[in-house]
Parts: C-alpha cells; structure tokens; sequence
C-alpha cells in the first residue's frame, strides 16, 4: 500500500460526516428506547 501525504480537507469532511452519522444512531435509538418499549421497537 502506498504511502499519502497529509489529510486534505475534503478527507476531514468525509470522516466527519461518517462519525455524525455513525453516532447519531446511538443517539437516536437511545430517544427510541426511552419513548417505545426496547420489545416493541424490535418487532417492529
């Protein structure tokens, strides 16, 4: 594998997009948990 130079600032942007995204489905499913019982929101 070759080896890159420094990030570009387009790379900082895709990460931290992907972790927002990432993390926000544990913050979401928290929200979901604590409104629809955990049985429930696994079902349906």
């Amino acid at each position: 594998m070759a080896m890159r130079g420094p990030m570009a600032l387009k790379d900082w942007a895709q990460l931290l997009l992907l972790g927002a995204i990432w993390g926000g489905s544990f913050f979401f499913a928290r929200i979901a948990v604590a409104e629809i019982p955990p049985l429930v929101l696994v079902l349906f």
